[in-house]
């Protein structure tokens, strides 16, 4: 749910026409679910799902305890059905797609690019969804069992820079002072137990789950050195906007993902004190 908040400053994105501008974009976890409605031209009708349909109980139910978050409702349902994802616009989209994912074999990451998949994108979406723990199933790709690469790849700046990327963007979910803590005892008990299994990798990838985070984060926030060529921009959320990862409050959600977009659109040099989600011609661009 945190990732309602940059899905405001994706359809900013969206709405000052940037959806072909981009050569490449690397999205993890719910950033997948952004992504694919931004390159497929229907970011208002994406952005709904967190307001309209996350928070109605049906996606977090902490009493499902076999699968508190829903993620096959949300793919199955939403994004193929309520809410179509419009697929053949993705892929002949001109820019390249990639999500990370973990090989529960041997807790890996692995960059799969979503436009050339042996799968169709919402099963890509779905892996990218597989949160550990909380939904805890696995999708499988070409023989391999994956899910959500998070705890390897929190956003793949890395990725990315090592691609060629030169001018990256970057739409972040926690704010600029976020420091992840080192795992506790108990939650490594219950991820051994719920999803860990005795799988020796998948349990090292959430033990250095945090190192993982503050690695990328000291890159995008320039607390690490990047090649003299790569120019790098951040927008984290502000304290407003910080949200739960299991919030369905709706008020917060929309107010969050108003407040990050409209900071994104003054990035671009827009005035947006007339847009509220949109629609894109209450954008005012100065001196246009």
């Amino acid at each position: 749910m945190r990732a309602a908040a940059p899905a405001g400053g994706t359809l900013a994105l969206a709405h000052a026409g940037m959806e072909a501008q981009f050569d490449a974009i690397y999205a993890t976890s719910a950033g997948a679910i952004n992504a694919s409605y931004f390159l497929s031209g229907q970011g208002d009708l994406g952005i709904s799902i967190y307001f309209d349909d996350l928070t109605t109980g049906r996606f977090i139910n902490p009493r499902r305890l076999n699968k508190i978050v829903d993620v096959d409702w949300v793919i199955d349902e939403l994004v193929c059905l309520k809410k179509p994802l419009d697929v053949a616009k993705i892929l002949a989209s001109p820019t390249q797609f990639f999500v990370p994912l973990i090989d529960m074999e041997n807790g890996e990451a692995t960059m799969i690019d979503v436009k050339n998949s042996s799968v169709s994108v919402p099963s890509v979406i779905r892996a990218a969804l597989a949160l550990p723990v909380l939904y805890n199933l696995t999708v499988n790709i070409d023989g391999k069992d994956y899910m959500d690469g998070g705890l390897r790849i929190p956003f793949p700046i890395q990725q990315a820079i090592e691609d060629g990327c030169t001018d990256i963007l970057l739409l972040l979910s926690r704010p600029e002072d976020f420091v992840a803590p080192v795992p506790p005892l108990w939650s490594k008990l219950i991820f051994e137990l719920i999803c860990a299994r005795g799988r020796k990798g998948i349990r090292k990838a959430f033990s250095e789950s945090h190192h993982s985070s503050r690695v990328s984060r000291n890159l995008a926030l320039g607390r690490s050195a990047v090649p003299s060529n790569v120019n790098i921009a951040t927008i984290c959320t502000k304290e407003n906007e910080a949200i739960h990862r299991t919030s369905v409050h709706r008020e917060t959600l929309i107010a969050a993902a108003t407040s990050y977009g409209k900071r994104t659109l003054r990035i671009l040099g827009a005035d947006p004190d007339g847009w509220a989600l949109g629609p894109p011609e209450a954008i005012h661009w100065p001196g246009r």
